[in-house]
């Protein structure tokens, strides 16, 4: 949160640097204020949703099949190899080489990959537009921040919800 205002350095520590404590401990005050007032209004409405599909690998694509059959292909999933060039002989890696490749017994026997999407809802808009109707940027990016943090969370605790459904970690 405080990088967004570059504001470098861990909490709540860096309440106590030289340079930026005093900012750094304003800057908190006020996004509690105003966290308390996104809170008392009830003016994000976090959503979200995850879902592991079956899958296999076609080069640097994934495959998403509609069923656990996979006789239908439900989408295709790009994704692109690391481009850096690569002094110490590592390969460079692609996000399609954690699935096992189509055809091969891995992939049958039921490789999946995971998705997942947030958000905080639709109220967020109207309250950076009504910040920004008044001038007020600060504000205005606070609440930004402010949502993209709790969007982030969520998608953390999204994330434990589904490792614990499907039994790992």
């Amino acid at each position: 949160f405080f990088h967004t205002w570059e504001l470098r350095g861990v909490y709540p520590a860096n309440f106590n640097h030289p340079k930026h404590g005093d900012e750094a401990r304003k800057l908190f005050a006020d996004a509690q204020d105003l966290l308390g007032r996104m809170a008392g209004e009830r003016l994000l409405q976090p959503r979200g949703i995850y879902g592991f599909f079956p899958a296999a690998r076609e080069g640097d694509d994934v495959v998403i099949y509609s069923d656990a059959s996979r006789t239908q292909v439900r989408t295709r999933l790009h994704f692109l190899r690391q481009q850096a060039p690569q002094t110490d002989g590592k390969p460079h890696r692609c996000l399609a080489d954690y699935i096992a490749p189509a055809g091969t017994t891995s992939a049958k026997a039921g490789d999946h990959i995971g998705t997942f999407a947030v958000t905080t809802g639709h109220g967020l808009q109207a309250l950076v537009d009504g910040f920004k109707a008044g001038h007020d940027d600060y504000n205005a990016i606070l609440a930004e921040a402010l949502a993209d943090r709790l969007a982030e969370a969520f998608a953390e605790f999204l994330h434990l919800q589904a490792r614990q459904e499907w039994g790992y970690g």
